[in-house]
């Protein structure tokens, strides 16, 4: 057998480890493990991704980054659902011609200009809007929601 094919069969070989320091061996291999882990949550950077690592390490090396993107997420669903929810109550009012004849009433009597007065939720309808949620200290969104709504009623 020649040396390099000597030299090659002697590294293909395990290394031992000496014995006390196994738990070094496994601890180094538990990291990569967690770190190949966290890149492929990374890599498809979803809710489900970093769910998954967080059970598969629960006392992982990223778990705290892990935590921090699930609530992000969770942050971010909640706020689309919110939205399609103001959406859909400012849609059902602006086909209400009579509520949003009012509504667009109410905000220029109070100094916030709509437009014109035509029960369309336009542009300026929701600049109006917007205004007045700030003014009041609501969510400012442009949209008039329920809660927008009955701030507006009782002035």
């Amino acid at each position: 057998m020649s040396e390099a094919a000597h030299d090659q069969q002697r590294w293909s070989r395990s290394v031992p480890v000496p014995e006390g320091q196994a738990w070094q061996a496994q601890s180094n291999y538990s990291r990569s493990r967690d770190r190949a882990a966290w890149n492929e949550a990374t890599y498809e950077d979803s809710l489900l991704s970093y769910i998954k690592y967080r059970k598969q390490f629960p006392n992982g090396l990223f778990v705290k980054e892990a935590k921090a993107r699930i609530r992000a997420f969770e942050r971010l669903r909640d706020n689309r659902d919110r939205y399609q929810q103001m959406l859909i109550e400012d849609r059902v009012l602006s086909k209400n011609k009579p509520a949003a004849l009012d509504v667009e009433r109410r905000l220029s009597r109070l100094g916030f200009d709509p437009g014109p007065i035509d029960g369309k939720f336009d542009q300026d309808t929701q600049r109006a809007v917007r205004q007045f949620q700030r003014s009041r200290g609501l969510p400012v969104t442009g949209f008039v929601t329920k809660e927008t709504r009955r701030v507006l009623t009782r002035l």
